[in-house]
């Protein structure tokens, strides 16, 4: 399992000790084709999407996990890669995002629908980036 902190701090003006106070919460993703992956992700950071804040207003509590179906085409190892993203208050430049995908073009496109789905455009935009500098790279 993933424990996604990074040692950075997430979108917003919280401090890393305030996010290591939150709740961990237990994200289950699911690819459409049956890959699954579990992450634990602090409560704040979640709360930095307006999709994750939704979800866990209905939240169960304690012992819940909160469901997270991707399409075919999402990557978990994108999801991973866009989770820790997530806890980073500074943009990531197209550089970082191809090291930490190890410049796979379906870890790429994978945090692309990842952002999408959980509404977070401005992030989509900056993967995308770096998948249009990986692409004309080759």
């Amino acid at each position: 399992p993933d424990v996604v902190a990074s040692g950075v701090f997430p979108l917003g003006t919280m401090t890393f000790d305030e996010i290591l106070g939150n709740d961990i919460i237990h994200v289950r993703a699911t690819v459409e084709d049956g890959e699954t992956r579990d992450f634990w992700v602090h409560a704040s950071v979640l709360k930095s999407s307006d999709y994750f804040q939704a979800k866990m207003e209905r939240w169960q509590g304690a012992g819940s996990t909160i469901v997270l179906t991707l399409p075919t085409r999402c990557s978990v190892h994108g999801v991973a890669v866009a989770f820790r993203r997530l806890y980073c208050k500074l943009p990531w430049s197209p550089k970082r995002w191809c090291g930490e995908t190890h410049d796979d073009i379906s870890s790429l496109l994978g945090a692309v629908y990842f952002y999408h789905h959980i509404l977070i455009d401005e992030l989509s935009r900056e993967v995308m980036q770096a998948a249009h500098s990986l692409c004309f790279a080759a």
